[in-house]
């Protein structure tokens, strides 16, 4: 029962809520718009007196005889009905829409529908009557076809009614941000006391001529909030004064300002005087109207006649003088944001106050910043002291309200946007409330959570103009951080505000980041934006020193030159120079908890610069934490199928090879992995350089013989894979620098500018020979396919002539291949019987000359001329050698079912050599 009874009283409380909306919206409507209702009346009332002659009118010329319209019904029922379809289908949308119909269509609706339901019954006209229609349901309602007019009456009060009870959604406050307005003047200022002294001064004083009351401050220290507050406080001192704003910023041009104040002016002195419309309308033609109609000429002559004894203008403007004085009221105007006019509005505004509305009982309050006036309006020195009988310089804002406004905005937003956990780490970061169980000695813990300002009750006394309590510290001038160095108004903290709990958003997760190090970074560049650029890759290496391979180091005078030679355009004071060496100092020179996530560790430098954004499916984060958790394949099979698969793979494995992600002997093992079972793919040579020059320098701090077995098990274990082409792409390097008489140069494919092959300490040509060796012989007992074998084979070589195009291949590696070939000739005769390659077989089978024909080949590649005709005649003794012990091994393995191939290859070559090979 008792949930019942709840029930039947929210019917009834929803009911009435219903009823009384329903009546404050239609008395709303109905007194807005009274005058074009009377208007209306008046025409209907009209039309209807002369209703039958209007009506003869419209039947004589306009009916269609019934006889003519029989004819054409058929057709005119289809038209009729498909016209009616779309008609309704338009009129639906609208009201889908919650489109707004302006009041000239309810207007002429209402009045178009009264006057149609009287014409209705008029013995003159003929309306057709609906009937033979496809909807035979409408042929039972004696409707007309002209009916279809009460369809815009019946959808716009559909509409009407629609608009009245949906809400609008522009006044729904942001669930965090805050828009850049001033206070209504409901909440205190920080010059409370100076309002309170104003309106005291003001209060009951009616001067003779205007009295201009300038409150002088830079645009955004909160000169709009302190007129309003002003405004809340004089109408509360005193309800019978006429008070209203002029804003002449929003006005298009000098003449509409004119025209504007004293329309404004007109309404408010009408409500008393109602002669003071007039007065004040002939009085603005005048102005307006002189001489030859020309604005700017006319203005001219103000001062000149105002005063004069010329009639016009002078009475008009005596009138006026009357009519304030008679309703005995204290008329206050508002003027703000002077400092948003151009020249000629200045100009304009100032003749305003000081000539043209210079009447008694009006005081001008005006928001305006002096020296903009002074430079952009052209202005004399010491013009302004004309202007205003009072100036009052707002005091410069507490920076104590700086921060308590931030700490404010933080507690208030929604728990949606940030927890109550990340409130308290954002606002404990920025400072310390002093409690009892707060322990001091903490916060010179160089572990303990650092604040970035001292705590409210504590502030360092540090003056703008002339900062002292200056440090110097390894060069670098430093001073204690205050909320006034970075924000000039309550204005600059919303913005930073809005900025900070937007790009934590995207961040989402503060264990990211070090909290610290994150807000003052965004300090930094919210107030010096061009700092950002200096912060991208290819600069920051010119100004941030890179100590153990991912820590960064700040160097102030590295930094002056890079701010010098790249933003002369953005001179630095001296106060500007302090606040970023402290800032860049705090950031990267000094130790701090969470150090590992700092902002000065190169692997995490981009989550504070981007947001921790990566790319659209990953983020550094997730890099970061599958590379330190190994679990990189994991995160690359994640965004398999994914569109822009390849381009995330390439960006994995770019941050995957950089120092800063390689610091242990886990992350090199990873990599190595990834790349053997070909995950990370497209890995150039010159990058596999770069990896393996770092895990060998010292700096990396990798114990050489953990690398040295991760080498053998890991990275060299097959000569078939990306890593076992890096070692013969290695090996080729060697071999064509093996002995200071080469001058031939390393292939381009693994030169590096920063990391060269002499830097690869154990990984010399021994050790490349001995892999080589070891991985060929593992291969030739895995594989049968002796292209494959050949393929490899000849990136086995002990010596490259490469201008020779010759090459000479280890012995053992020549003796595996035999022994392989012995077990595959015939796959090898049927591949190779018609494209024998003479100086291969000559290199595996020859075991004599070799010294010769090594000396031979660097004597000939050190000459000048044709290389390959001076090399010949070495090159053909060693290749008749050769071959001829190739013949040996052929007829030693010779059998019935390879004789004849064996016969005709033994002829062939045989041939050759008797013609002395030249090749």
């Amino acid at each position: 029962m008792k949930k019942e009874g709840n029930s039947i009283k929210y019917f009834m409380k929803t009911k009435i809520n219903f009823f009384k909306r329903l009546y404050i919206n239609s008395y709303s409507f109905l007194f807005k718009n009274k005058k074009v209702l009377l208007l209306g009346f008046l025409l209907i009332t009209i039309n209807l007196l002369f209703l039958g002659k209007f009506s003869r009118f419209l039947g004589t010329n306009i009916s269609v005889p019934k006889s003519d319209f029989i004819e054409i019904q058929k057709t005119i029922n289809w038209i009729y009905l498909i016209f009616t379809i779309v008609f309704i289908i338009i009129l639906y949308n609208v009201i889908k829409l919650n489109y707004r119909l302006s009041r000239y269509w309810y207007f002429w609706t209402v009045y178009i529908s009264v006057i149609y339901i009287f014409l209705r019954k008029s013995k003159y006209l003929d309306f057709h009557t609906i009937n033979s229609f496809p909807l035979s349901w409408l042929n039972n309602l004696n409707l007309y076809y002209s009916d279809v007019i009460f369809l815009l009456p019946a959808f716009s009060l559909l509409v009407f009614l629609k608009n009245i009870f949906t809400k609008a959604k522009n006044n729904t406050p942001s669930i965090y941000l805050k828009e850049d307005l001033p206070l209504n003047g409901t909440d205190s200022v920080q010059n409370e006391k100076v309002i309170d002294k104003i309106v005291k001064s003001i209060d009951g004083f009616y001067p003779e001529v205007a009295f201009v009351i300038g409150i002088n401050a830079k645009w955004g220290k909160g000169k709009t909030s302190f007129l309003n507050r002003l405004k809340k406080k004089l109408i509360l001192k005193n309800k019978d004064l006429i008070l209203f704003d002029f804003n002449a910023w929003q006005h298009q041009d000098e003449k509409t300002i004119i025209n504007n104040f004293f329309g404004l002016l007109s309404e408010k002195l009408s409500k008393y005087n109602q002669n003071a419309s007039d007065s004040i309308q002939k009085y603005l033609n005048s102005l307006l109207a002189l001489e030859d109609n020309t604005y700017s000429k006319g203005l001219k002559q103000i001062s000149q006649t105002l005063f004069s004894d010329t009639p016009s203008i002078n009475s008009f403007y005596l009138n006026i003088q009357k009519n304030v004085k008679d309703t005995g009221k204290q008329i206050i105007v508002f003027v703000d944001d002077l400092d948003r006019l151009n020249k000629e509005e200045i100009n304009e505004a100032i003749r305003l106050l000081r000539n043209i509305a210079n009447f008694n009982n009006i005081i001008f309050i005006c928001g305006l910043d002096r020296s903009y006036l002074e430079r952009k309006g052209e202005l004399e020195a010491g013009y302004l002291d004309k202007i205003f009988n009072l100036e009052i310089n707002l005091p410069e804002q507490n920076e104590k309200n700086f921060l308590e406004a931030l700490v404010n905005y933080i507690k208030k937003t929604s728990n949606n946007i940030l927890d109550e956990k990340k409130k308290e780490k954002l606002i404990e970061t920025l400072y310390y409330n002093k409690t009892e169980n707060t322990n001091l000695a903490n916060r010179f813990d160089p572990t303990h959570t650092q604040s970035i300002f001292s705590s409210k009750s504590n502030f360092p006394e540090i003056s703008i103009d002339n900062v002292i309590n200056v440090n110097t510290d390894n060069n670098v001038e430093k001073t204690s951080l205050n909320p006034s160095l970075f924000f000039d108004s309550i204005r600059d903290v919303k913005k930073f505000y809005n900025k900070l709990i937007f790009n934590l958003q995207i961040l989402e997760k503060l264990s990211n980041i070090n909290i610290y190090d994150y807000i003052l970074f965004h300090l930094l560049i919210f107030k010096y934006p061009w700092m950002y650029e200096l912060f991208n890759d290819k600069i920051i290496s010119q100004w941030l020193t890179t100590q153990n391979g991912n820590e960064l180091i700040f160097n102030n005078e590295k930094y002056k030159k890079v701010h010098s030679e790249i933003f002369s355009k953005t001179p630095l004071n001296n106060i500007d120079s302090i606040v970023i060496n402290t800032v860049l100092d705090e950031l990267f020179n000094k130790h701090r908890k969470g150090q590992e996530i700092r902002i000065n560790q190169k692997r995490y430098l981009p989550i504070y610069l981007n947001n921790n954004i990566f790319n659209d499916s990953l983020n550094y984060s997730q890099i970061i934490e599958a590379i330190d958790n190994f679990k990189v394949e994991k995160l690359i099979e994640d965004i398999k199928n994914d569109d822009n698969e390849i381009e995330y793979l390439e960006d994995i494995k770019n941050q995957i090879i950089k120092r800063e992600n390689l610091q242990n002997l886990k992350g090199f093992k990873e990599l190595f992995l990834l790349i053997n079972n070909n995950i990370i793919r497209e890995i150039s040579s010159t990058e596999i350089v770069s990896v393996l020059a770092w895990a060998l320098n010292a700096e990396s701090g990798i114990n050489k013989k953990e690398l040295k077995t991760l080498l053998n098990t890991i990275v060299f274990v097959k000569i078939d894979n990306r890593l076992g082409l890096f070692l013969r792409e290695l090996n080729i390097h060697y071999t064509n620098n093996k002995g200071s008489e080469l001058k031939i140069k390393s292939p381009h494919l693994i030169r590096n500018k920063n990391h060269s092959i002499e830097q690869l300490e154990l990984i010399d040509k021994e050790y490349v020979k001995e892999k080589l060796i070891t991985l060929f012989s593992n291969f030739l007992k895995e594989t049968k396919n002796l292209s494959s074998v050949i393929d490899i084979l000849h990136w086995c070589v002990e010596y490259s002539f490469t201008d020779l195009n010759f090459y000479l291949y280890y012995q053992e590696i020549s003796n595996l291949f035999k022994e392989y070939l012995s077990e595959n000739l015939k796959e090898f005769i049927e591949i190779g019987i018609n494209n024998l390659d003479y100086n291969f077989l000559a290199t595996i089978f020859s075991n004599e000359n070799k010294d010769e024909i090594i000396q031979g080949a660097i004597k000939v590649s050190n000459s000048v001329g044709n290389l390959t005709q001076q090399f010949n005649p070495y090159k053909i003794k060693f290749i008749e050698t050769g071959l001829n012990n190739f013949i040996d091994f052929l007829n030693k393995k010779s059998n019935d079912n390879l004789s004849k191939d064996i016969e005709k290859i033994i002829k062939n070559i045989e041939k050759d050599i008797e013609n002395g090979i030249s090749l």
